[in-house]
């Protein structure tokens, strides 16, 4: 499987390295060349520095047809932007983008993005607890 991360933080490159380690295709992107460090395993992994939210770059990294993108950037709005291009240019891709704002994880669901929103997970989590209701 060919996997784009789009966003090199902490979850990214988790993300990347997991993939990786299975014998995926993994193609990070980030715009902070510095962000990079993050990842820890760096065999397997092709790293691009460039700006998601330009055209040009969302194309370049899927030149080569990619399976699924997972776009985790640290900005709802710039995950947004980027999913929807994605969507826009290759409707087949199947793109995973994480929300923290709950009310625009369930437009941006509707819209057939997949989205993962921490808030959300971790308010069922919480109220699963023993004692909590």
């Amino acid at each position: 499987m060919r996997v784009v991360v789009v966003g090199s933080g902490r979850l990214g490159s988790r993300l990347a390295s997991i993939f990786a380690k299975k014998g995926d295709s993994v193609l990070v992107i980030e715009q902070n060349e510095s962000k990079f460090m993050y990842i820890e395993e760096k065999q397997g992994i092709e790293m691009l520095v460039g700006d998601c939210t330009d055209e040009k770059v969302i194309r370049q990294a899927i030149k080569k047809p990619a399976d699924l993108v997972i776009v985790v950037t640290g900005n709802d709005h710039t995950n947004i932007m980027i999913s929807q291009k994605i969507k826009l240019i290759d409707k087949t891709i199947r793109v995973i983008m994480r929300l923290f704002d709950v009310n625009l994880a369930a437009v941006y669901a509707d819209l057939g993005i997949e989205v993962l929103c921490p808030t959300s997970l971790a308010i069922d989590e919480l109220l699963r607890l023993p004692g909590i209701s």
